[in-house]
């Protein structure tokens, strides 16, 4: 049965047919065959990329998502911890491994080869029949996998990042798991995996009376806060108002400084991870679309973007870099903003058949900003179908500070075997054009 992003039930005209996975070496020798090296022609180093002035763009008229937008008010009780930005070091990553090994395969291994080395996978497993399935995923691409490990967890959906709990970082440096509300009433085994977590785990957890999906909040991990104003909409009440929930981001995650972004009009989610994400503390990239294709949208993620470029990190100003997006002519919405940081590699989704130049536009301009990162492309055509992307798909767990033993004891760096080298190779001259670019060094540094 084919499980959408619960988003898209509030609207069914954007929902279409789920496309199969397809394999992604071949994918991409056809659709992406030309060579993107640093340093060579093409490839934008980082002070060649679009970069937002707030003097060049003019404010539209003061809409509501500014008027919620401000300082979190001080108060004499301390904030429970800090939400880390996902580009700090990661404890680990959670990922629903059930509707993903069975619908999407691909995608589930491709996942897991990357992040080998580089991250643990906690993944959750619909019972020992699950686990099996998943493993076998695995052993079927030849893919070794010390670093994941599963957690016997039934959950309805793949959409990680919706139902995962939020990790803080304690002041006496602990961490804790915050359990936010989850509005899918369909979906109570996913609405019980931070409980579950958190006893596995043996982390505390807080209960949260916030509506909060994961994929709706994003920080530098320096106080500043990111979410649509679908944040204020869900929870705006009588006795709560704009100022009382940035109140709750910074009692909760430490937040100093709360900007709501305009939603994109027409996309099912109204998540910001859609059209935005940090690279560092003070570097965020904000999707862009093209006027003549949709006007209305342009400008909303124009103003977004000028808002945010007129925010200040320290004593300079935060820099936006932008990316376009695909376009969604066909009602599915893809996103180049939708990425996974993972201990020094950047996952990005990609779309090589809808939107083969962009894609390789948008590896490029990450590996532009991150020089020092592994970015690795993986082709999530088939969960835009669904309503996501692979940030949708996964929690990050920056701050765990009692890793039970069975992950603990896991040798998270290890080197690749002789047979891994070989499949990452074909894979890398596929879509790099020869292992003497990007792919090669990219190999290296997973040893």
């Amino acid at each position: 049965m084919v499980r959408l992003r619960c988003g898209l039930v509030r609207q069914l005209s954007y929902v279409v047919a789920v496309l199969g996975a397809l394999g992604t070496s071949s994918l991409l020798a056809e659709a992406l065959p030309h060579k993107i090296r640093i340093g060579h022609p093409g490839v934008p180093e980082a002070t060649d990329l679009e970069v937002v002035d707030p003097a060049e763009l003019s404010p539209t008229q003061f809409s509501e998502a500014q008027a919620a937008s401000g300082p979190v008010p001080k108060t004499p009780v301390a904030p429970l911890g800090n939400l880390p930005g996902e580009f700090e070091k990661q404890s680990a990553i959670l990922i629903g491994s059930g509707q993903l090994a069975d619908e999407l395969p691909a995608v589930f291994a491709r996942i897991a080869l990357l992040t080998r080395g580089r991250v643990n996978l906690i993944a959750l497993a619909q019972g020992d029949e699950g686990r099996r399935h998943a493993q076998q995923v695995l052993a079927d691409q030849h893919i070794a996998s010390p670093h994941l490990h599963f957690v016997n967890a039934p959950h309805n959906s793949m959409w990680a990042r919706d139902f995962g709990p939020l990790t803080v970082r304690q002041h006496d440096g602990h961490s804790a798991l915050v359990d936010t509300w989850y509005t899918s009433a369909d979906r109570m085994e996913d609405d019980a995996i931070p409980e579950l977590l958190a006893e596995t785990l043996t982390m505390p957890i807080v209960p949260a009376s916030l509506f909060l999906d994961g994929g709706n909040v994003l920080t530098n991990g320096r106080g500043l806060f990111v979410a649509t104003y679908d944040l204020i909409d869900r929870n705006l009440q009588p006795d709560r108002d704009a100022e009382l929930i940035r109140l709750n981001l910074g009692q909760l995650f430490g937040a100093s400084e709360v900007v709501f972004l305009e939603p994109l009009i027409g996309e099912p989610t109204a998540h910001v991870d859609m059209f935005c994400t940090f690279v560092s503390a003070d570097t965020v990239v904000v999707a862009s679309i093209d006027p003549a294709v949709d006007a209305e949208n342009a400008r909303i993620l124009n103003h977004n973007a000028a808002r945010l470029a007129s925010m200040r990190v320290g004593r300079k100003r935060l820099r936006v870099v932008r990316v376009k997006m695909p376009s969604h002519d066909d009602t599915v919405w893809r996103s180049y903003t939708n990425v996974v940081y993972a201990n020094g590699l950047l996952m990005v989704p990609i779309y090589p058949e809808k939107d083969a130049a962009g894609s390789r536009t948008a590896l490029a301009l990450y590996k532009g900003l991150l020089p020092d990162w592994q970015v690795e492309p993986v082709d999530a055509e088939a969960l835009a179908q669904l309503g996501g992307a692979l940030h949708c798909i996964t929690m990050n767990m920056a701050s765990i500070d009692r890793l039970p033993p069975w992950i603990a004891e896991a040798k998270l760096a290890h080197p690749l075997t002789r047979w891994v080298k070989e499949q990452d190779a074909d894979f890398q001259r596929a879509y790099f054009g020869g292992e003497d670019g990007v792919g090669r060094r990219t190999i290296e540094r997973a040893e």
